[in-house]
């Protein structure tokens, strides 16, 4: 999915055009058509999502000529993204480049989602609502944790709400889910047990890939329980194609 970015301005020499490509779901790849880049303090990226602003620099991209390669961080978080540019002109930097509502495709990570029975009798199950907030149709993948893989069409401006998806692709049991899709798309999710008297569950909302945490760094989880009323479960999720291993300890 490719994102125009103008950075011809009033008054300011022609630096060509920026093509923002999302490649898996940690890097943004800027293709120039301009001038050659010279030095990775060359150009800046700054990205807004919700009320944050974050400016990712040199520091934070590799170059090659007319390519270079922008690390996103890892504690981003959210889905839509405005992206800005700007390249330096001389002796100093362009303004930003007016570039509005452009969105970071990638994965959406589902925690846990089931389709199988459970202790005492219960039997559970996971319902996937997918939002298409964009103009066109889209074709979006879904990927459980065991391999099985399916894929549904969302309609432009459209919702799809998918009941039992993990038997929808074809599959059961446990895991996390994968939602692949290749632009802004809201992922809401709701596992539940089906009982005679009705359902009970609770709902997990889809996580950027980008947004896990990053190797080494805690976290705190707090108002756990465990008594004769309410328990705790606790899920975690590799968002990396390898295995990760988690120290969890409880104070």
């Amino acid at each position: 999915a490719a994102v125009t970015l103008s950075v011809a301005e009033p008054g300011a020499p022609e630096v060509g055009e920026l093509r923002g490509t999302t490649i898996g779901n940690s890097e943004i790849t800027v293709a120039l058509s301009g001038p050659p880049l010279g030095a990775a303090n060359e150009l800046q990226m700054r990205l807004t999502v919700g009320p944050r602003v974050r400016l990712l620099d040199a520091a934070r991209m590799t170059f090659d000529g007319m390519e270079a390669t922008f690390v996103l961080p890892h504690d981003l978080g959210g889905d839509l993204v405005e992206l800005r540019l700007r390249r330096r002109l001389g002796s100093a930097f362009s303004a930003y480049s007016p570039v509005a509502g452009a969105v970071l495709p990638g994965t959406a990570m589902v925690s846990a989602v089931a389709s199988a029975t459970g202790l005492n009798q219960t039997v559970w199950r996971s319902d996937l609502a997918l939002l298409n907030v964009r103009d066109i149709t889209q074709q979006v993948g879904l990927v459980m944790s065991d391999g099985s893989t399916g894929t549904v069409t969302v309609p432009a401006k459209g919702q799809l709400v998918l009941d039992d998806v993990v038997a929808s692709i074809g599959t059961g049991g446990a895991g996390a889910l994968s939602v692949l899709a290749d632009g802004s798309l809201v992922v809401a999710s709701r596992t539940y047990n089906l009982g005679a008297e009705g359902t009970f569950g609770q709902p997990f909302a889809g996580v950027r890939a980008v947004a896990a945490l990053p190797l080494a760094e805690p976290v705190e989880l707090i108002g756990t329980v465990e008594s004769a009323a309410f328990r705790t479960n606790l899920g975690l999720v590799s968002a990396g194609d390898q295995a990760a291993t988690v120290l969890v300890t409880l104070r």
